[in-house]
């Protein structure tokens, strides 16, 4: 009889084994879960923070994670008393396929978590990153951890992954080289992604090509610039990485360079006069009074005594620079006038080359 028990009891052993294995995954589940939520409650993290969201990136990948480890030892248990051996194997292959991407979940969560944390503390001014560059890396390390996860998948399912990568190595070499300038492009479009030299609607120049406009759109590709006269051009990423580029949106002041002429006559009340304007744009509101002033005479020309004036706005803004700068001209002229002298009539450039040429 006792025989008989044992006998029953040892077949059925596995039954015990399974159990135990149950009880234990679901108590390192609730563990893990109350782990997890002390740690959030003890360290009072902020809500921006990516540690105060650790029950999303681990709970859910963790207890699939333990769910497949139960089922993979139950079909490891259960099998051979079915009479199917050679099963196990192929299912352990699918178990640590699933374990990998479990692992690979948890980065893709973590990821997520991560980059939500970057854009709030942006909002907040805390930190000094671009929207855009945050999503390119984003979107970078999800393709990296998926890529690396898939190979170690195809390995752990017996395929050699060697022969893979140096195909797809030939084979990136070939469509690059055949591809150059669609590359040279995608590689300008994610340095201009990542380093921000100017955004959408922005105003840029390229000296080099006598490109003058505003920005449209950022692509892959190329860039849509609309220039002066309304046109839409498309410039080549990979041209930003060799040409100068100018931002003028990005500019902190507008220059007032002016050449003002006085008389032969008035030669006397010249010293007055640069005195006179100097004040003026020490004491007129839109002239930045940080930067240097300069008002001096500077040269003797053909037909007049010439005071050079440049001075810094403290706007950028095109049209109230240019409202500026003509109320500063009204004023110097009646400066001029109040000082006793004149400016001389201009001289055609014509003729003032035919007067050089004689002197």
């Amino acid at each position: 009889m006792n025989l008989t028990w044992l006998t029953l009891f040892s077949d059925y052993i596995w039954l015990v084994k399974l159990g135990a294995f149950l009880l234990l995954i679901l108590t390192l589940n609730v563990f893990f879960k109350q782990f997890i939520l002390h740690f959030k409650r003890r360290a009072h993290y902020n809500e921006h923070d990516w540690q105060a969201h650790l029950d999303y990136v681990f709970l859910a990948p963790m207890h699939s994670l333990l769910w497949i480890l139960f089922v993979a030892f139950l079909i490891s248990l259960a099998l051979p008393h079915l009479g199917v051996e050679k099963a196990s194997l192929n299912f352990s292959t699918v178990r640590n396929a699933s374990i990998i991407g479990c692992l690979a979940w948890i980065f893709l969560r973590w990821k997520k978590t991560f980059q939500r944390s970057i854009a709030a503390r942006q909002l907040q001014g805390k930190l000094d990153l671009d929207t855009h560059s945050i999503q390119i890396m984003g979107k970078v390390f999800s393709f990296i951890v998926v890529f690396i996860s898939l190979l170690i998948i195809l390995q752990i399912f017996g395929l050699d992954v060697m022969p893979l990568i140096a195909f797809g190595g030939i084979g990136a070499a070939a469509a690059g080289f055949a591809s150059k300038e669609v590359i040279a492009n995608f590689f300008g479009g994610l340095m201009i992604h990542l380093t921000r030299p100017f955004t959408v609607n922005e105003m840029i120049e390229l000296p080099g090509k006598k490109i003058l406009g505003q920005i449209e759109e950022i692509g892959w590709y190329f860039t849509s610039v609309r220039d002066l006269q309304k046109k839409p051009i498309f410039i080549p990423n990979s041209m930003f990485s060799t040409e100068v580029m100018i931002n003028q949106s990005r500019m902190t002041h507008r220059r007032i360079e002016e050449l003002i002429g006085v008389r032969y006559e008035d030669a006397k009340n010249v010293p007055v006069l640069v005195e006179k304007i100097r004040q003026l744009l020490i004491s007129y509101p839109g002239i930045d009074q940080s930067q240097p002033i300069y008002v001096n005479m500077t040269s003797f020309c053909i037909a007049s005594i010439d005071i050079e004036i440049k001075a810094y706005t403290l706007t950028t803004e095109l049209d109230e620079f240019l409202q500026i700068k003509q109320d500063l001209l009204l004023k110097i002229y009646d400066l001029v006038l109040g000082a006793g002298a004149s400016m001389p009539m201009a001289v055609p450039k014509f003729f003032e080359k035919i007067l050089k040429m004689d002197s």
